[in-house]
C-alpha cells in the first residue's frame, strides 16, 4: 500500500531518523553502522535490505560530520596471499 504523500524513501517500514538526528542524541557512526548491518541480516527478522542501505548512507554523513573516520577493512586490498600460508608447518 503506497501513499503518495510519502517519497519512496520511507517505504522500508522503519523511520529512520536523519544524521544530524543521529549525533543529537550522540549515537555514534559506528553504532549507526552496527544498526544496518542488523537490519541487513536474517536476525533482523525479516532482512530489510533497503532499510539497511538507508542507514548504512546515513552512518558515513554522521562520520564526515563529526569527522571520525570508519574502521576500512581489516587487511589490505592488495593482499592476495591465501590465508592457508600462515597455518603451515615448517
Amino acid at each position: 500500500m503506497t501513499n503518495s504523500r510519502y517519497p519512496s524513501v520511507y517505504s522500508s517500514g522503519y523511520p529512520t531518523l536523519s544524521a544530524q538526528e543521529f549525533i543529537a542524541q550522540g549515537t555514534s557512526a559506528a553504532a549507526v553502522l552496527s544498526i544496518a548491518k542488523f537490519l541487513a541480516s536474517d536476525r533482523g527478522k525479516p532482512a530489510n535490505p533497503r532499510a539497511a542501505s538507508k542507514l548504512r548512507a546515513v552512518a558515513f554523513e554522521v562520520a564526515d560530520l563529526t569527522g571520525v573516520r570508519l574502521q576500512a577493512l581489516p587487511r589490505a586490498v592488495n593482499d592476495n596471499r591465501s590465508r592457508r600460508q600462515y597455518r603451515r608447518a615448517a
